[in-house]
């Protein structure tokens, strides 16, 4: 009986998950001697939330990597009226982001044109871009222009291409993260229709729009390209076009550093495929044949490798951007609950000493990654295999960042999220779109007021 129990995958997978999440967080425990009783309770949240995850994830892992044919899926192109209804939409949903900041800036006394509006958009990192897509990077000179080299330059090369067409950095910017976002709303139809219905598919783009952060993705940001590379990776690699995906794979980790992750969906849905070939098709790869698939997955760390290099002949260190992050931005490598944990501690003393701070920055902050969590919890059984398995890396790197301001931003970009609320009963979707809008609309509102909206 003993010998039978060990032996079930699954067990073993929810015993060592356990045992790990269990050590590493008696060891951070223990050297937290002032850790307040709001901060323990958050990290137990958070890692409890977390560990829900891998406990659900243990036997949808085993299933999707058990041999068996593939199930049929026949997917038909949709009708170009609805991609460009997509596309459209969701540049009519960047102008009025921007209309609505506009409007809301003059309203609060702020004078100036629309066009001189525009540059309020530069408060936020898009300032580090423009310089980076105007000058590159400098190895000498003010302090504030050397540590620039932490923003990775897929994104500023795409804005220095724009400008060629628009004569101006900052149009081109924002040119770029228009388009990149519409285009991302398409793939993401198409990359949803490859499992669900046409209804599934809309409500994953509504959510997209609606989630708060969204309007991150109009701003002259990277978050648009690096969704859209993403997106085009995972729906390249699902329809058998490997080698481009794994290309678009390199492109973004050239843009963000957390794009190396894509290594884990990619590498994933290799396995499927493997292990779920077509009922034509029951033979076992052989081994050639797995060699010639897994050398692409390199182009995906090798764009990273590339970023490393530009440190090298800039600062004489590949690693040089982790030291400026350290110093200038104090963001080390940390664990996800502990950010639970010092987030809850400046969301109570936010709202007692500086309440804009608390709204506009620690609530947003805390709440980013836990509803972030709840979320996938809920949708584990639903979603891809491939997409909790990416999730579960995406957000042991991201939220693990110390002095982690910009959750919000980093999870609006990880679009399963958005796929797992669009298969939500009719009526919890329906009674979601409200409760995303006031609260979208509030997190702009505070960005456009600069409330600490990073």
């Amino acid at each position: 009986m003993k010998t039978s129990f060990f032996k079930n995958p699954v067990v073993l997978l929810r015993i060592l998950g356990s045992l790990f999440l269990t050590v590493i967080y008696i060891t951070w425990w223990a050297e937290q001697p002032g850790l307040s009783a709001p901060a323990q309770l958050a990290s137990l949240v958070s890692l409890g939330l977390f560990w829900g995850i891998g406990w659900r994830f243990a036997p949808v892992l085993v299933r999707s990597w058990t041999p068996g044919p593939s199930p049929s899926v026949t997917v038909s192109p949709p009708p170009r009226r609805v991609l460009l209804g997509i596309f459209g939409s969701l540049l009519l949903f960047c102008a009025g982001i921007y209309l609505w900041v506009y409007l809301l800036r003059r309203s609060a006394g702020t004078p100036g044109s629309f066009q001189e509006t525009l540059s309020f958009w530069t408060c936020l990192d898009s300032g580090h871009f423009l310089d980076i897509a105007r000058d590159w990077y400098l190895s000498q000179g003010d302090w504030d222009r050397l540590v620039q080299l932490v923003f990775l330059p897929g994104y500023p090369l795409a804005i220095r291409l724009a400008a060629l067409v628009t004569g101006d950095y900052l149009i081109g910017a924002i040119a770029v993260s228009w388009l990149a976002f519409a285009a991302s709303g398409c793939l993401l139809y198409l990359l949803v229709r490859l499992d669900c219905s046409h209804s599934t598919a809309i409500w994953s783009v509504v959510f997209l729009c609606l989630a708060p952060g969204s309007f991150f993705f109009a701003a002259p940001m990277s978050e648009s390209l690096f969704l859209l590379l993403c997106l085009g990776c995972l729906y390249l690699a699902r329809t058998g076009h490997w080698w481009t995906a794994c290309l678009l794979g390199g492109m973004a980790a050239f843009t963000r550093t957390l794009a190396v992750s894509l290594v884990v969906p990619l590498l994933f849905e290799l396995i499927i495929e493997f292990t779920h070939p077509p009922r034509h098709s029951l033979v076992p790869p052989r081994p050639g044949q797995v060699i010639s698939r897994l050398i692409p997955l390199a182009l995906v760390p090798l764009g990273f490798g590339l970023y490393c290099l530009i440190n090298y002949q800039v600062a004489g260190d590949p690693f040089q951007f982790l030291e400026y992050q350290r110093v200038h931005w104090n963001n080390e490598t940390g664990w996800f609950f502990d950010t639970a944990g010092y987030h809850i501690d400046l969301v109570l003393r936010g709202l007692k000493e500086n309440l804009h701070d608390a709204l506009g920055l620690w609530i947003p902050n805390f709440l980013a990654c836990l509803c972030s969590l709840g979320i996938t919890l809920v949708g584990v059984k639903k979603l891809r295999p491939s997409y909790t398995a990416w999730f579960m890396v995406y957000f042991f790197l991201c939220a693990g960042v110390t002095w982690l301001i910009s959750a919000p931003r980093y999870m609006v970009a990880f679009f399963p999220l958005s796929i797992i609320a669009a298969q939500f009963s009719s009526r919890l979707r329906w009674a979601t779109l409200p409760l995303l809008f006031l609260t979208g609309t509030f997190y702009l509102t505070a960005f456009a007021l600069r409330w600490q909206v990073w």
